[in-house]
């Protein structure tokens, strides 16, 4: 019986070597991949991700990745760069160690403080709220009345708007209240601009979509504004379509009030492809239904319809999805459409998902979405994702995969060939 006991216990103690070697070198090759992206955030972000898989590991291996993770972030060549670099870091190892994450959100703080200009210091006190807030860190509200103050202080009307609508959309989660003190002034400020001026219609037509989210009554009149002076058509179809990811449900009541025509079948398309899940399958009869109110219309925005139809059939026909792409003129959004299609398809067929992939030559667009394949078959097929992996041309992109069988492995006790 000792004998089976110790000949049982030397074959696990293999097994776990074998595992840990495996884990081991990936994660080494990650690091080697990362060394040679593009620019020290990417290395950062390459860095903190190897991190997190080294916690609970191996404590001295996971402190080496986190200090290399941190050291390329403050490589980043200008302040604002390394200021968003630590906060991706302390965003990546945040739900592995929260202590460690709010000790770089301070060095992100400090670098925030040196910042001068009114534009970099909304951008990074903006992102660095969300992330206090995230962590629980007291800092939170002072960082929002720091970016409040920074874009108020913008002196070009459509920056400014701009940056209270992203400020308000960043504050919604957060404080509601300040949230939607924000929006009414960002729409303060975009009414003080003559709609004849470039940029104003989209301006008060973006500002509404991510105002409607939270408020739907609040934002309509910026749109309505709009069609007053430029028609109705166009600014209430812009409105819903960009509505359509947060509130594909608004976005169909909208394309209502639409004529028959493109305008309204993308945005039928446009919240189609944001159906999942259990309705994928009222994804597709509304894809066929803008498909059918589309027929053979030509431009951008019949073929922006195409796509996100394609992208609302491809869990359920991805011939059908295929063949809806293939009919868009553009080119490159063609491509993007076939990508689209590709990630989507890839949760039942992945190997029919990467010879889609096979039929566009931009490795561009191809390689993030190979890469997002790879990490989601990470646990069901490691040997084919490591290949994946390894054929990308991106080092960013080929250190992500790696890491993601490594956690794969780690977490799930297979172990690979």
């Amino acid at each position: 019986m000792r004998a089976l006991f110790l000949a049982v216990a030397l074959v696990a103690t293999s097994a776990a070597m074998a595992q840990e070697t495996t884990v081991e070198g990936l994660l080494a090759e990650a690091a080697k991949a990362a060394e040679r992206a593009q620019d020290p955030q990417s290395r950062a972000l390459c860095m903190a991700d190897i991190a997190t898989v080294w916690h609970g590991r191996n404590p001295t291996r996971y402190e080496d990745a986190v200090a290399r993770a941190l050291d390329y972030a403050v490589a980043e060549r200008t302040e604002m760069g390394s200021a968003l670099a630590l906060r991706s870091v302390a965003r990546r190892i945040s739900a592995v160690d929260p202590a460690r994450a709010a000790q770089t959100l301070e060095m992100a703080l400090a670098i925030a403080g040196e910042l001068k200009g009114p534009l970099q210091r909304t951008v990074v006190l903006r992102e660095l709220t969300a992330l206090a807030a995230a962590l629980g860190h007291p800092s939170s509200q002072d960082l929002a009345s720091g970016a409040l103050e920074a874009a108020r202080a913008l002196d070009d009307d459509l920056l400014k708007t701009a940056a209270l609508r992203d400020l308000a959309v960043t504050l919604a989660p957060i404080d509601a209240a300040l949230a939607a003190e924000t929006f009414r002034e960002a729409a303060g400020v975009v009414r003080a601009i003559p709609l004849r001026d470039a940029g104003a219609d989209l301006a008060r037509v973006e500002l509404a979509a991510a105002w409607a989210i939270t408020d739907f009554a609040a934002a309509r009149p910026l749109v309505d504004e709009v069609a007053q002076a430029q028609g109705q058509t166009t600014a209430l179809a812009a409105l819903a379509v960009a509505l359509a990811s947060a509130r594909p449900d608004a976005a169909l009541a909208l394309a209502q009030e639409l004529p028959d025509g493109p305008h309204r079948a993308a945005v039928i398309a446009a919240a189609a492809a944001e159906l999942r899940g259990e309705g994928v399958e009222a994804a597709g009869v509304l894809a066929e239904a803008a498909l059918s109110a589309l027929g053979d219309q030509k431009g951008e925005t019949a073929d922006r319809a195409r796509l996100d139809a394609a992208a609302a059939l491809a869990a359920l026909d991805p011939a059908r999805a295929r063949e809806t792409v293939l009919a868009i003129e553009s080119e490159e959004l063609r491509n993007e459409g076939l990508a689209e299609v590709a990630l989507r398809a890839a949760t039942t067929n992945p190997d029919a998902a990467i010879d889609l992939l096979n039929s566009i030559d931009d490795p561009g667009t191809v390689e993030p979405v190979l890469a997002e394949i790879a990490c989601r078959i990470a646990h069901a097929s490691p040997d084919r994702a490591v290949e994946i992996g390894r054929s990308l041309l991106s080092r960013q992109l080929r250190s992500q995969v790696l890491v993601a069988v490594a956690r794969a492995l780690a977490a799930n006790g297979t172990i690979a060939p």
